[in-house]
Protein backbone atom coordinates (compact mmCIF):
# COMPACT_ATOMS: atom_id res chain seq x y z
CA UNK A 1 0.00 0.00 0.00
CA UNK A 2 1.31 3.46 -0.83
CA UNK A 3 1.95 5.76 2.11
CA UNK A 4 -0.32 8.82 1.99
CA UNK A 5 -0.06 12.00 4.04
CA UNK A 6 -2.53 14.88 3.88
CA UNK A 7 -1.32 18.21 5.26
CA UNK A 8 -4.23 20.51 6.09
CA UNK A 9 -5.12 23.79 7.78
CA UNK A 10 -2.16 25.62 6.32
CA UNK A 11 -1.36 28.43 3.96
CA UNK A 12 0.49 27.04 0.96
CA UNK A 13 2.64 29.22 -1.29
CA UNK A 14 3.11 26.66 -4.03
CA UNK A 15 5.29 28.66 -6.47
CA UNK A 16 3.13 26.89 -9.09
CA UNK A 17 1.64 29.50 -11.45
CA UNK A 18 -1.50 27.40 -12.14
CA UNK A 19 -2.44 27.41 -8.44
CA UNK A 20 -0.21 29.74 -6.42
CA UNK A 21 -2.17 29.32 -3.17
CA UNK A 22 -3.85 26.42 -1.41
CA UNK A 23 -4.66 25.20 2.10
CA UNK A 24 -3.69 21.54 1.82
CA UNK A 25 -1.32 19.19 0.04
CA UNK A 26 -1.66 15.45 -0.51
CA UNK A 27 1.51 13.36 -0.63
CA UNK A 28 1.75 9.76 -1.82
CA UNK A 29 5.06 8.10 -0.96
CA UNK A 30 7.66 10.72 -1.93
CA UNK A 31 5.59 12.75 -4.40
CA UNK A 32 3.02 15.52 -4.35
CA UNK A 33 -0.29 14.17 -5.64
CA UNK A 34 -2.56 17.21 -5.27
CA UNK A 35 -2.78 20.66 -3.77
CA UNK A 36 -6.07 22.27 -2.93
CA UNK A 37 -8.66 22.49 -0.16
CA UNK A 38 -8.25 20.11 2.80
CA UNK A 39 -11.87 19.01 3.38
CA UNK A 40 -12.43 18.44 -0.35
CA UNK A 41 -9.29 16.36 -0.69
CA UNK A 42 -10.21 14.34 2.40
CA UNK A 43 -13.76 13.68 1.18
CA UNK A 44 -12.45 12.59 -2.20
CA UNK A 45 -10.03 10.16 -0.58
CA UNK A 46 -12.74 8.83 1.77
CA UNK A 47 -15.01 8.20 -1.19
CA UNK A 48 -12.22 6.17 -2.75
CA UNK A 49 -11.76 4.19 0.45
CA UNK A 50 -8.43 5.86 1.29
CA UNK A 51 -7.47 6.80 4.86
CA UNK A 52 -4.37 9.00 4.71
CA UNK A 53 -2.39 10.15 7.71
CA UNK A 54 -3.55 13.70 8.40
CA UNK A 55 -1.12 16.32 9.64
CA UNK A 56 -2.48 19.56 11.06
CA UNK A 57 -0.38 22.56 9.99
CA UNK A 58 -2.19 24.69 12.59
CA UNK A 59 -2.24 27.74 10.34
CA UNK A 60 1.45 27.69 9.49
CA UNK A 61 2.73 28.46 6.00
CA UNK A 62 4.14 25.86 3.60
CA UNK A 63 6.60 26.70 0.83
CA UNK A 64 8.54 24.43 -1.51
CA UNK A 65 11.63 23.04 0.18
CA UNK A 66 14.38 25.63 0.11
CA UNK A 67 17.33 25.04 -2.21
CA UNK A 68 20.74 26.62 -1.59
CA UNK A 69 22.51 26.91 -4.93
CA UNK A 70 26.06 27.40 -3.68
CA UNK A 71 27.68 26.70 -0.33
CA UNK A 72 30.51 24.74 1.26
CA UNK A 73 28.74 22.42 3.68
CA UNK A 74 31.76 20.36 4.74
CA UNK A 75 33.84 23.50 5.18
CA UNK A 76 30.94 25.01 7.13
CA UNK A 77 30.80 21.99 9.41
CA UNK A 78 34.54 22.01 9.98
CA UNK A 79 34.47 25.75 10.73
CA UNK A 80 32.04 25.12 13.59
CA UNK A 81 34.89 23.59 15.60
CA UNK A 82 37.14 26.63 15.17
CA UNK A 83 37.02 30.08 16.77
CA UNK A 84 34.01 32.04 15.50
CA UNK A 85 34.93 35.71 15.12
CA UNK A 86 31.71 36.72 13.39
CA UNK A 87 30.25 39.91 14.78
CA UNK A 88 33.45 41.15 16.47
CA UNK A 89 32.63 44.84 16.83
CA UNK A 90 36.20 46.00 17.38
CA UNK A 91 39.75 44.80 17.02
CA UNK A 92 39.94 44.63 20.80
CA UNK A 93 36.91 42.33 20.97
CA UNK A 94 38.43 40.10 18.31
CA UNK A 95 41.74 39.85 20.18
CA UNK A 96 39.91 39.12 23.44
CA UNK A 97 38.08 36.23 21.78
CA UNK A 98 41.44 34.91 20.61
CA UNK A 99 42.87 35.22 24.12
CA UNK A 100 40.01 33.31 25.75
CA UNK A 101 40.05 30.60 23.09
CA UNK A 102 43.84 30.17 23.31
CA UNK A 103 43.73 29.51 27.05
CA UNK A 104 42.05 26.15 26.43
CA UNK A 105 44.73 25.02 23.95
CA UNK A 106 48.09 23.34 24.55
CA UNK A 107 51.17 25.60 24.27
CA UNK A 108 51.83 24.52 20.69
CA UNK A 109 48.15 24.32 19.64
CA UNK A 110 47.00 26.34 16.67
CA UNK A 111 44.48 29.13 17.16
CA UNK A 112 42.32 28.93 14.02
CA UNK A 113 39.37 31.25 13.49
CA UNK A 114 37.16 32.83 10.90
CA UNK A 115 34.57 35.54 10.42
CA UNK A 116 36.20 38.89 11.30
CA UNK A 117 35.63 41.99 9.17
CA UNK A 118 37.92 44.98 9.56
CA UNK A 119 35.04 47.26 8.52
CA UNK A 120 33.84 46.89 12.12
CA UNK A 121 37.16 48.09 13.55
CA UNK A 122 38.21 51.66 14.25
CA UNK A 123 40.36 52.75 11.34
CA UNK A 124 39.39 49.57 9.45
CA UNK A 125 42.84 48.14 10.14
CA UNK A 126 44.05 44.56 10.32
CA UNK A 127 45.69 43.19 13.48
CA UNK A 128 49.49 43.13 13.52
CA UNK A 129 51.35 39.85 14.08
CA UNK A 130 52.62 41.15 17.44
CA UNK A 131 49.05 41.72 18.62
CA UNK A 132 48.15 38.17 17.66
CA UNK A 133 51.30 36.92 19.42
CA UNK A 134 50.17 38.49 22.68
CA UNK A 135 46.54 37.38 22.36
CA UNK A 136 47.53 33.80 21.53
CA UNK A 137 50.35 33.72 24.12
CA UNK A 138 52.91 32.84 21.47
CA UNK A 139 50.87 30.07 19.85
CA UNK A 140 50.62 29.89 16.05
CA UNK A 141 47.51 31.79 15.06
CA UNK A 142 45.69 32.04 11.70
CA UNK A 143 42.43 33.95 11.40
CA UNK A 144 40.47 34.06 8.15
CA UNK A 145 38.49 37.13 7.14
CA UNK A 146 34.75 36.58 6.67
CA UNK A 147 35.18 36.31 2.89
CA UNK A 148 37.81 33.57 3.24
CA UNK A 149 40.23 35.37 0.90
CA UNK A 150 42.53 36.89 3.54
CA UNK A 151 44.18 35.39 6.61
CA UNK A 152 46.04 37.29 9.31
CA UNK A 153 48.81 35.32 10.98
CA UNK A 154 50.89 35.57 14.13
CA UNK A 155 54.70 35.65 14.08
CA UNK A 156 54.88 31.98 15.06
CA UNK A 157 52.54 30.98 12.23
CA UNK A 158 54.53 33.04 9.73
CA UNK A 159 57.81 31.47 10.82
CA UNK A 160 56.38 27.94 10.57
CA UNK A 161 55.24 28.73 7.03
CA UNK A 162 58.71 29.92 6.07
CA UNK A 163 57.71 33.58 5.94
CA UNK A 164 60.04 36.05 7.65
CA UNK A 165 57.95 37.67 10.44
CA UNK A 166 60.20 40.71 10.32
CA UNK A 167 59.35 41.39 6.71
CA UNK A 168 55.62 40.59 6.73
CA UNK A 169 52.65 42.53 8.05
CA UNK A 170 50.93 39.20 8.66
CA UNK A 171 48.19 39.82 6.09
CA UNK A 172 48.25 36.93 3.64
CA UNK A 173 46.27 35.97 0.58
CA UNK A 174 46.39 33.42 -2.20
CA UNK A 175 49.74 31.52 -2.29
CA UNK A 176 51.03 32.88 1.01
CA UNK A 177 47.72 32.08 2.73
CA UNK A 178 47.90 28.53 1.39
CA UNK A 179 51.41 28.21 2.88
CA UNK A 180 49.84 28.71 6.30
CA UNK A 181 46.71 26.67 5.55
CA UNK A 182 48.77 23.58 4.70
CA UNK A 183 50.21 23.61 8.25
CA UNK A 184 46.87 23.49 10.06
CA UNK A 185 45.77 20.33 11.84
CA UNK A 186 43.64 18.23 9.49
CA UNK A 187 40.63 16.40 10.97
CA UNK A 188 40.64 12.66 10.42
CA UNK A 189 37.90 11.03 8.40
CA UNK A 190 35.69 10.43 11.43
CA UNK A 191 36.01 14.10 12.31
CA UNK A 192 34.96 15.11 8.80
CA UNK A 193 31.99 12.77 8.91
CA UNK A 194 30.85 14.17 12.27
CA UNK A 195 31.21 17.74 11.01
CA UNK A 196 29.31 16.95 7.83
CA UNK A 197 26.46 15.22 9.69
CA UNK A 198 26.06 18.15 12.07
CA UNK A 199 26.13 20.65 9.21
CA UNK A 200 23.58 18.65 7.21
CA UNK A 201 21.27 18.57 10.24
CA UNK A 202 21.63 22.36 10.54
CA UNK A 203 20.71 22.69 6.88
CA UNK A 204 17.48 20.76 7.46
CA UNK A 205 16.69 22.91 10.49
CA UNK A 206 17.11 25.97 8.28
CA UNK A 207 14.46 24.61 5.92
CA UNK A 208 16.83 23.40 3.22
CA UNK A 209 15.93 20.22 1.40
CA UNK A 210 18.48 20.43 -1.45
CA UNK A 211 21.91 22.02 -1.72
CA UNK A 212 24.69 22.44 -4.28
CA UNK A 213 28.10 22.28 -2.63
CA UNK A 214 31.67 23.18 -3.51
CA UNK A 215 33.49 20.87 -1.10
CA UNK A 216 36.16 19.05 -3.10
CA UNK A 217 38.87 21.35 -1.64
CA UNK A 218 37.75 20.69 1.95
CA UNK A 219 37.63 16.93 1.34
CA UNK A 220 41.02 16.87 -0.40
CA UNK A 221 39.91 15.03 -3.53
CA UNK A 222 36.82 14.40 -5.62
CA UNK A 223 36.76 10.73 -4.65
CA UNK A 224 36.90 11.52 -0.93
CA UNK A 225 34.21 14.19 -1.22
CA UNK A 226 31.94 11.67 -2.93
CA UNK A 227 32.63 9.03 -0.28
CA UNK A 228 31.93 11.45 2.58
CA UNK A 229 28.63 12.62 1.15
CA UNK A 230 27.55 9.13 0.13
CA UNK A 231 28.11 7.99 3.72
CA UNK A 232 26.27 10.91 5.33
CA UNK A 233 23.24 11.74 3.17
CA UNK A 234 20.49 9.55 1.82
CA UNK A 235 17.40 7.56 2.73
CA UNK A 236 19.24 5.84 5.59
CA UNK A 237 21.31 8.84 6.64
CA UNK A 238 20.62 12.56 6.82
CA UNK A 239 17.73 13.15 4.38
CA UNK A 240 19.26 16.06 2.48
CA UNK A 241 19.63 16.12 -1.31
CA UNK A 242 23.14 17.10 -2.44
CA UNK A 243 24.71 18.09 -5.75
CA UNK A 244 28.51 18.25 -5.59
CA UNK A 245 30.21 20.69 -7.95
CA UNK A 246 33.57 19.46 -9.27
CA UNK A 247 36.63 21.69 -8.81
CA UNK A 248 38.33 22.36 -12.14
CA UNK A 249 41.58 20.89 -10.82
CA UNK A 250 39.74 17.59 -10.24
CA UNK A 251 38.67 17.18 -13.88
CA UNK A 252 41.44 14.68 -14.58
CA UNK A 253 40.34 12.66 -11.56
CA UNK A 254 36.77 12.76 -12.84
CA UNK A 255 37.84 11.59 -16.30
CA UNK A 256 39.91 8.75 -14.87
CA UNK A 257 37.22 7.49 -12.48
CA UNK A 258 34.36 7.66 -14.94
CA UNK A 259 30.81 8.84 -14.21
CA UNK A 260 29.68 8.88 -10.59
CA UNK A 261 26.46 6.93 -9.96
CA UNK A 262 23.57 9.31 -9.34
CA UNK A 263 20.34 9.03 -7.40
CA UNK A 264 17.81 11.36 -5.84
CA UNK A 265 20.12 12.04 -2.89
CA UNK A 266 23.53 12.65 -4.44
CA UNK A 267 24.91 13.58 -7.84
CA UNK A 268 27.73 15.53 -9.46
CA UNK A 269 27.02 18.98 -10.84
CA UNK A 270 28.93 21.79 -12.50
CA UNK A 271 32.64 22.31 -12.94
CA UNK A 272 33.60 25.01 -10.42
CA UNK A 273 36.25 27.53 -11.53
CA UNK A 274 37.72 30.40 -9.50
CA UNK A 275 37.89 33.55 -11.61
CA UNK A 276 38.93 36.10 -8.99
CA UNK A 277 38.98 36.87 -5.26
CA UNK A 278 36.64 38.92 -3.06
CA UNK A 279 35.53 42.53 -2.97
CA UNK A 280 36.09 42.88 0.77
CA UNK A 281 39.72 41.77 0.41
CA UNK A 282 40.18 43.97 -2.70
CA UNK A 283 41.05 40.88 -4.72
CA UNK A 284 37.92 40.88 -6.91
CA UNK A 285 39.08 41.68 -10.46
CA UNK A 286 37.78 45.13 -11.44
CA UNK A 287 37.96 46.92 -14.77
CA UNK A 288 38.97 50.14 -12.98
CA UNK A 289 40.98 50.66 -9.77
CA UNK A 290 39.46 50.36 -6.31
CA UNK A 291 37.99 53.62 -5.06
CA UNK A 292 39.75 53.34 -1.69
CA UNK A 293 43.00 51.85 -3.06
CA UNK A 294 43.82 53.39 -6.47
CA UNK A 295 46.85 51.13 -6.89
CA UNK A 296 44.70 48.00 -6.65
CA UNK A 297 42.71 46.40 -9.49
CA UNK A 298 42.17 42.99 -7.90
CA UNK A 299 43.48 39.66 -9.14
CA UNK A 300 42.47 36.98 -11.61
CA UNK A 301 42.93 33.37 -10.56
CA UNK A 302 41.83 31.60 -13.75
CA UNK A 303 41.71 33.88 -16.78
CA UNK A 304 42.55 34.25 -20.46
CA UNK A 305 43.52 31.13 -22.39
CA UNK A 306 43.53 29.00 -19.25
CA UNK A 307 39.92 29.95 -18.47
CA UNK A 308 38.88 29.40 -22.09
CA UNK A 309 40.47 25.95 -22.03
CA UNK A 310 38.75 24.82 -18.82
CA UNK A 311 35.36 26.21 -19.86
CA UNK A 312 35.63 24.59 -23.30
CA UNK A 313 36.64 21.24 -21.82
CA UNK A 314 33.73 21.19 -19.37
CA UNK A 315 31.31 22.45 -22.00
CA UNK A 316 32.30 19.79 -24.54
CA UNK A 317 31.82 17.10 -21.90
CA UNK A 318 28.20 18.21 -21.43
CA UNK A 319 28.68 19.75 -18.00
CA UNK A 320 27.77 23.16 -16.69
CA UNK A 321 30.49 25.51 -15.61
CA UNK A 322 30.10 27.59 -12.47
CA UNK A 323 32.63 30.42 -12.42
CA UNK A 324 33.35 32.42 -9.26
CA UNK A 325 33.16 36.00 -10.57
CA UNK A 326 32.82 38.93 -8.20
CA UNK A 327 34.43 41.82 -10.10
CA UNK A 328 33.24 43.09 -13.48
CA UNK A 329 36.57 42.22 -15.13
CA UNK A 330 36.17 38.61 -13.99
CA UNK A 331 32.55 38.55 -15.18
CA UNK A 332 33.59 39.84 -18.61
CA UNK A 333 36.33 37.22 -18.89
CA UNK A 334 34.00 34.37 -17.93
CA UNK A 335 31.32 35.49 -20.38
CA UNK A 336 33.91 35.72 -23.16
CA UNK A 337 35.04 32.16 -22.42
CA UNK A 338 31.45 30.90 -22.40
CA UNK A 339 30.71 32.68 -25.67
CA UNK A 340 33.77 31.09 -27.28
CA UNK A 341 32.77 27.63 -26.02
CA UNK A 342 29.26 28.06 -27.43
CA UNK A 343 30.63 29.15 -30.81
CA UNK A 344 32.95 26.17 -30.99
CA UNK A 345 30.43 23.63 -29.68
CA UNK A 346 26.86 24.95 -29.89
CA UNK A 347 24.71 23.50 -27.15
CA UNK A 348 21.21 24.70 -26.32
CA UNK A 349 20.14 25.02 -22.73
CA UNK A 350 23.63 24.81 -21.23
CA UNK A 351 22.71 26.83 -18.10
CA UNK A 352 26.29 27.83 -17.30
CA UNK A 353 26.43 29.82 -14.07
CA UNK A 354 28.39 32.77 -12.76
CA UNK A 355 28.63 32.70 -8.98
CA UNK A 356 28.29 36.02 -7.11
CA UNK A 357 28.15 38.62 -9.96
CA UNK A 358 28.57 41.40 -7.41
CA UNK A 359 30.06 44.16 -9.59
CA UNK A 360 28.18 44.43 -12.87
CA UNK A 361 27.42 46.86 -15.69
CA UNK A 362 24.27 47.10 -17.80
CA UNK A 363 26.23 45.75 -20.77
CA UNK A 364 27.35 42.69 -18.81
CA UNK A 365 23.77 42.05 -17.71
CA UNK A 366 22.60 42.12 -21.33
CA UNK A 367 25.37 39.73 -22.34
CA UNK A 368 24.47 37.30 -19.55
CA UNK A 369 20.85 37.28 -20.72
CA UNK A 370 21.89 36.86 -24.35
CA UNK A 371 24.10 33.86 -23.52
CA UNK A 372 21.54 32.26 -21.18
CA UNK A 373 24.00 32.40 -18.29
CA UNK A 374 22.54 32.15 -14.78
CA UNK A 375 23.58 34.41 -11.90
CA UNK A 376 24.09 32.57 -8.59
CA UNK A 377 23.62 35.38 -6.06
CA UNK A 378 23.93 35.65 -2.28
CA UNK A 379 21.40 38.18 -0.91
CA UNK A 380 22.95 38.09 2.58
CA UNK A 381 26.07 39.73 1.15
CA UNK A 382 24.15 43.02 1.10
CA UNK A 383 23.74 42.88 4.87
CA UNK A 384 27.49 42.48 5.36
CA UNK A 385 29.00 44.46 2.49
CA UNK A 386 26.88 47.63 2.54
CA UNK A 387 29.22 49.18 5.12
CA UNK A 388 32.18 49.37 2.76
CA UNK A 389 31.00 48.60 -0.79
CA UNK A 390 30.74 52.24 -1.86
CA UNK A 391 34.25 52.94 -0.57
CA UNK A 392 35.56 50.06 -2.68
CA UNK A 393 33.67 51.02 -5.84
CA UNK A 394 32.74 54.70 -5.67
CA UNK A 395 29.26 56.18 -6.10
CA UNK A 396 28.88 55.42 -9.82
CA UNK A 397 29.98 51.78 -9.97
CA UNK A 398 28.15 50.87 -6.78
CA UNK A 399 24.81 51.60 -8.50
CA UNK A 400 25.33 48.44 -10.53
CA UNK A 401 26.63 46.31 -7.66
CA UNK A 402 24.44 43.63 -6.08
CA UNK A 403 21.93 44.84 -8.69
CA UNK A 404 19.49 41.95 -8.72
CA UNK A 405 16.37 43.85 -9.76
CA UNK A 406 18.26 45.31 -12.72
CA UNK A 407 19.54 41.85 -13.64
CA UNK A 408 16.02 40.43 -13.63
CA UNK A 409 14.84 43.37 -15.75
CA UNK A 410 17.63 42.61 -18.23
CA UNK A 411 16.41 39.03 -18.54
CA UNK A 412 19.04 37.32 -16.38
CA UNK A 413 17.84 34.25 -14.51
CA UNK A 414 18.76 34.27 -10.81
CA UNK A 415 19.41 31.48 -8.32
CA UNK A 416 19.81 32.08 -4.58
CA UNK A 417 22.44 30.78 -2.19
CA UNK A 418 24.27 31.55 1.05
CA UNK A 419 27.93 30.72 0.30
CA UNK A 420 28.12 29.40 3.88
CA UNK A 421 30.38 29.60 5.84
CA UNK A 422 30.93 33.06 4.33
CA UNK A 423 27.34 33.93 5.30
CA UNK A 424 24.89 32.17 7.63
CA UNK A 425 23.14 29.00 6.52
CA UNK A 426 19.74 30.72 6.54
CA UNK A 427 17.57 31.08 3.41
CA UNK A 428 14.91 33.00 5.35
CA UNK A 429 17.43 35.72 6.10
CA UNK A 430 18.49 35.61 2.45
CA UNK A 431 14.89 36.39 1.51
CA UNK A 432 14.77 39.22 4.07
CA UNK A 433 18.00 40.72 2.71
CA UNK A 434 16.79 40.50 -0.91
CA UNK A 435 13.51 42.25 -0.07
CA UNK A 436 14.73 44.91 2.37
CA UNK A 437 18.42 45.38 1.44
CA UNK A 438 19.06 45.61 5.19
CA UNK A 439 21.04 43.75 7.83
CA UNK A 440 19.47 41.81 10.71
CA UNK A 441 19.13 44.99 12.76
CA UNK A 442 17.18 46.74 9.99
CA UNK A 443 20.03 48.98 8.83
CA UNK A 444 20.08 51.22 6.91
CA UNK A 445 16.55 52.64 7.17
CA UNK A 446 14.81 52.16 3.85
CA UNK A 447 17.46 49.73 2.65
CA UNK A 448 20.80 50.08 0.89
CA UNK A 449 20.44 50.90 -2.83
CA UNK A 450 16.68 50.40 -2.36
CA UNK A 451 15.98 50.60 -6.10
CA UNK A 452 17.36 47.05 -6.30
CA UNK A 453 14.95 45.52 -3.76
CA UNK A 454 13.13 42.38 -4.88
CA UNK A 455 9.53 41.51 -4.18
CA UNK A 456 8.82 38.70 -1.73
CA UNK A 457 7.74 36.51 -4.62
CA UNK A 458 10.97 37.15 -6.51
CA UNK A 459 13.05 36.53 -3.39
CA UNK A 460 11.21 33.27 -2.64
CA UNK A 461 11.82 32.17 -6.23
CA UNK A 462 15.58 32.54 -5.69
CA UNK A 463 15.60 29.67 -3.21
CA UNK A 464 12.93 27.56 -4.93
CA UNK A 465 12.18 27.71 -8.66
CA UNK A 466 15.29 29.70 -9.56
CA UNK A 467 17.67 27.37 -7.76
CA UNK A 468 15.90 24.30 -9.16
CA UNK A 469 16.20 25.63 -12.71
CA UNK A 470 19.89 26.39 -12.25
CA UNK A 471 20.43 22.72 -11.41
CA UNK A 472 18.29 21.29 -14.26
CA UNK A 473 15.84 20.08 -11.59
CA UNK A 474 12.74 22.17 -12.26
CA UNK A 475 10.86 19.01 -13.21
CA UNK A 476 11.39 17.61 -9.70
CA UNK A 477 11.78 20.56 -7.34
CA UNK A 478 11.11 24.23 -6.79
CA UNK A 479 7.31 24.19 -6.60
CA UNK A 480 4.54 22.22 -4.94
CA UNK A 481 2.65 20.66 -7.82
CA UNK A 482 1.52 17.16 -8.73
CA UNK A 483 4.32 14.84 -9.75
CA UNK A 484 7.15 16.69 -8.03
CA UNK A 485 9.11 15.51 -5.02
CA UNK A 486 7.34 16.10 -1.71
CA UNK A 487 10.07 18.40 -0.38
CA UNK A 488 8.61 21.27 1.62
CA UNK A 489 9.35 23.75 4.37
CA UNK A 490 6.89 24.96 7.03
CA UNK A 491 7.25 28.53 8.33
CA UNK A 492 5.79 30.38 11.28
CA UNK A 493 4.29 33.07 9.05
CA UNK A 494 3.37 33.82 5.46
CA UNK A 495 6.24 35.95 4.05
CA UNK A 496 3.85 37.64 1.63
CA UNK A 497 1.62 38.84 4.47
CA UNK A 498 4.06 40.32 6.96
CA UNK A 499 5.81 43.66 6.88
CA UNK A 500 9.17 43.41 5.05
CA UNK A 501 11.00 44.27 8.27
CA UNK A 502 9.39 41.26 9.97
CA UNK A 503 10.65 38.74 7.42
CA UNK A 504 13.77 38.22 9.52
CA UNK A 505 11.61 37.00 12.42
CA UNK A 506 10.06 34.12 10.46
CA UNK A 507 11.26 30.72 11.66
CA UNK A 508 11.28 27.22 10.20
CA UNK A 509 9.16 24.80 12.24
CA UNK A 510 9.23 21.74 9.99
CA UNK A 511 11.15 20.42 7.01
CA UNK A 512 9.83 17.49 4.98
CA UNK A 513 11.95 15.63 2.43
CA UNK A 514 10.41 13.00 0.19
CA UNK A 515 7.16 13.12 2.14
CA UNK A 516 8.81 12.39 5.49
CA UNK A 517 9.52 14.77 8.35
CA UNK A 518 13.27 15.48 8.39
CA UNK A 519 13.17 18.29 10.98
CA UNK A 520 10.43 19.25 13.40
CA UNK A 521 10.64 22.26 15.67
CA UNK A 522 6.92 22.79 16.17
CA UNK A 523 3.85 21.02 17.57
CA UNK A 524 2.80 18.87 14.63
CA UNK A 525 1.08 15.85 16.17
CA UNK A 526 -2.38 14.41 16.20
CA UNK A 527 -5.18 14.29 13.68
CA UNK A 528 -6.58 17.48 12.27
CA UNK A 529 -10.16 18.40 12.85
CA UNK A 530 -11.64 18.75 9.39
Amino acid sequence: MPRQVLLVNGSLLTCWPRRPRATAVLIRDDRVVAVGDGPRLYRRLAAEGERPQVLDLQGHTVVPGFIDGHLHLLAYGLSRSTLDLTGSRSLEEMLERVRVHAQALPPDGWVVGRGWDEANFTGCRYPHPEELDRAASGRPCALWRACGSIVVASSRALALAGIDPGRSDGVLQDCSARMVATLLPVPDRDGKLRSLRHAAAEALAAGLTSIRVDDVPAAGSLAEACRLYREVVGAHGVPLRVTLDVSDWALDELSASGPEPEDEWFRLGAVKIYGDGSLGARTAALSEPYGDAPEEWGITITAGEQLEHVVARAHRSGRQVAVHTIGDRAVAGALAAIRQALRSSPRPDHRHRLIHCQVMTPALMRTMAELGTIAEIQPAFVASDQRWAERRLGPERVRHAYAWRSMLAAGVRLSGSSDAPVEPLDPVFGIHAAVTRQDREGRPPGGWQPQERLTVGQALDLFTRGAAYAGFEEGLKGSLEPGKLADLTVLTADPTRVAPADLRHIRVVMTMVGGRVAFAGGPFTGVAGI
